[in-house]
């Protein structure tokens, strides 16, 4: 039986801020994509595709902001997102 551990990750660049009800999915080994979501205060989260690369481990954990091409689903919380390569789907969720 294997068992896990929660750790923090201390990774360089730029991170997301804290959020919720965010949409996040696996697009790669080790990778992973957040976007969207609700802030404190009841504020939507940026506009913003947040990339987490784990792929040098995680110790040199590496956050980034991927650049979008075309039209983004626009600042929601409450969505879904799935990754079907070479696409990101953004489904449903709240505008506010």
């Amino acid at each position: 039986m294997m068992t896990f551990k929660w750790q923090k990750l201390d990774g360089a660049g730029i991170a997301p801020s804290p959020r919720a009800a965010h949409g996040s999915c696996h697009v790669d080994s080790l990778q992973m994509v957040v976007y969207g979501g609700a802030t404190g205060g009841g504020s939507l989260a940026s506009d913003d595709l947040y990339l987490l690369d784990l792929r040098n481990g995680e110790q040199m954990a590496q956050w980034m902001i991927v650049p979008v091409i075309g039209q983004t689903p626009g600042r929601r919380y409450g969505h879904t997102i799935v990754f079907t390569k070479p696409y990101l789907l953004v489904f449903a969720g709240n505008t506010g």
